[in-house]
């Protein structure tokens, strides 16, 4: 009989370290994920895209995406990349909107004439889940 006990108390504590193992809860902090390498748009402009993510209580409570060109300029300044439809400027706040508004990176709502950043963003941001650690930047190859 106690045998039976103990083979239902071993499989408990298995099962029990088995969920622990596969949490993905993330430690407060903050987590950025870049790419490796510029890549160049179909208009010859050469961009750099990077994800910060706040992490608070297991959760993400900021989010900010941002491309910079390879002056290390902004494309969310307004007046930056006039011309561009939609302006970066514009859609950039948004993206990183939606990406706070996302509970995982296959869950990040794209945004419409920005379809290579918004994957961009999914990617980096699965980086961060996967192999992201506090305070740390990680690069990530986006092609």
């Amino acid at each position: 009989m106690w045998k039976k006990w103990l083979a239902v108390l071993c499989a408990a504590l298995m099962l029990t370290g088995l969920v622990a193992c596969s949490s993905s809860t993330k430690a407060d902090g903050v987590y950025t994920a870049e790419a490796d390498d510029t890549y160049v748009d179909s208009n010859g402009y050469g961009w750099r895209d990077t994800l910060t993510l706040t992490y608070k209580d297991g959760k993400v409570v900021a989010a900010q995406f941002e491309s910079y060109d390879a002056d290390g300029n902004a494309k969310s300044v307004p007046g930056n990349y006039e011309g561009m439809t939609p302006e970066p400027s514009e859609w950039i706040p948004q993206l990183s909107a939606n990406v706070l508004a996302a509970s995982s990176a296959s869950s990040i709502d794209g945004i419409a004439g920005a379809t290579i950043a918004s994957g961009n963003a999914q990617k980096l941001y699965e980086a961060i889940e996967k192999n992201g650690k506090p305070g740390e930047t990680i690069q990530v190859d986006l092609s």
